[in-house]
């Protein structure tokens, strides 16, 4: 396989992660990465998880869940093969993304920061708890599922030319 600087850094920092923490799909892989990211989107705090047949994720999104009550954290569960991408953290065999926001651009919130904290440390627990050989009863989490993606209108250049109702934005 082609190696060295003539790739795009982007693909040389895929092949050092998958190289590091993988290799993919492997017995050697990590159990379990966390990728991290704040947001500009409003979407408060939301896990994100890429197989509903993950039952050690689901768990662990349960016990969050439960950890942080009344506070939420909502889950996107994105496991369509269309509409799927490559991300650090699909190396694991458990693989949590994480969103909180909003965050402004060239800002660091503390708020943002501390939600992003409490969450972490509940499923650092949950880890431990597992690993402890703490047994979890069946559960049900909500989820929102990605179905499809729809850009917006764009002309010949692919400039947007369209804007969403005022009605349909929350």
């Amino acid at each position: 396989a082609p190696g060295g600087d003539d790739l795009p850094y982007e693909v040389q920092r895929a092949q050092e992660i998958n190289r590091i923490f993988g290799p993919k799909g492997s017995p050697e892989a990590y159990d379990v990465i966390f990728d991290l990211h704040n947001t500009t989107s409003n979407m408060g705090c939301t896990l994100i998880l890429e197989s509903s047949k993950d039952h050690f994720n689901l768990q662990m999104m349960n016990y969050i869940k439960k950890a942080i009550a009344p506070a939420s954290c909502l889950v996107l569960l994105n496991e369509h093969p269309l509409l799927k991408y490559s991300t650090s953290r699909s190396v694991a065999k458990h693989p949590v993304g994480l969103e909180v926001g909003p965050q402004p651009q060239g800002v660091l919130r503390s708020n943002i920061f501390e939600a992003m904290r409490v969450i972490l440390k509940h499923a650092l627990d949950f880890i431990e708890l597992f690993n402890e050989g703490m047994e979890f009863p069946p559960c049900t989490v909500e989820v929102f599922r990605v179905l499809e993606r729809i850009d917006y209108p764009r002309d010949a250049n692919g400039n947007i030319i369209a804007m969403v109702h005022p009605n349909l934005q929350v």
